[in-house]
């Protein structure tokens, strides 16, 4: 079947996950409030959408991504 990769799920045993850990070091910045954790990219938002992402939650984002793509390169190859 298929065994795509999804999210930052990677093959294991059930509940694999691969965190972002402390890979982005805009996640210690204290001068914004901001979304995102060690275990992953994150945004605060507004029910009504008002709140977009900042430009520090996406380049939190965008540090999960090519983390998450260097690991699936890996298991691919």
């Amino acid at each position: 079947g298929d065994h795509g990769l999804h999210g930052a799920d990677v093959p294991g045993p059930p509940g694999s996950h691969l965190p972002l850990g402390y890979r982005a070091p805009e996640l210690f910045n204290m001068d914004e409030i901001h979304g995102g954790s060690p275990w992953g990219a994150g945004t605060l938002a507004n029910g009504d959408g008002s709140r977009q992402p900042s430009k520090l939650e996406l380049t939190v984002a965008t540090t999960q991504g090519k983390s998450f793509a260097e690991v699936a390169k890996k298991l691919a190859a």
